[in-house]
């Protein structure tokens, strides 16, 4: 490493020591999450470090730029992961075990479209369906037991879910 990377390493160490606190807190009142402020508040400070910005006269400004996008960004996917839980309250209701008086009975012949479709799928989707609808285990959970980020999972099962509702529509 050299001497003005390092030096370069210690002015956004010193700049962000000085707001971080104050970063948090403004995370902290976007995201009304305090786990999720810290995150957040973490990986403004990754993302400074590995853009190496040079020549910055007002570090608290682009602190709070990068600090902000970031909000932006967790929010569009919160925003996201919303509809696409959603949409998948309809494929839950169609494959839950829990039989409730107002739902219509599943035909053989559904079940077994939906048997079919399980079989069809992609092994990472189903594996992640799986893993989702008959071990109850959250996105989180399955991303750590299969080495997969937690978007990569909601992707599987979003793809699955449209697979299967096709599946049994037909």
């Amino acid at each position: 490493m050299s001497s003005s990377t390092t030096l370069q390493s210690e002015q956004i160490a010193q700049a962000f020591a000085e707001h971080r606190r104050e970063v948090r807190n403004f995370l902290h009142g976007q995201l009304k999450c305090a786990h999720s402020a810290e995150d957040l508040t973490q990986e403004t400070y990754l993302r400074l470090i590995r853009s190496e910005p040079t020549g910055v006269k007002d570090w608290r400004a682009l602190i709070f730029r990068v600090a902000r996008n970031l909000a932006i960004d967790h929010l569009r996917g919160k925003d996201r992961r919303t509809a696409f839980e959603h949409d998948l309250e309809a494929l839950y209701q169609v494959t839950d075990d829990t039989p409730q008086m107002d739902d219509e009975l599943v035909t053989q012949e559904e079940m077994e479209r939906l048997e079919r479709g399980l079989l069809a799928l992609p092994e990472r989707s189903r594996r992640v369906f799986e893993l989702s609808r008959e071990d109850g285990l959250s996105h989180r959970e399955i991303g750590a037991r299969l080495g997969l980020s937690v978007r990569t999972v909601a992707r599987q099962m979003a793809l699955a879910v449209q697979f299967l509702r096709e599946r049994i529509e037909r």
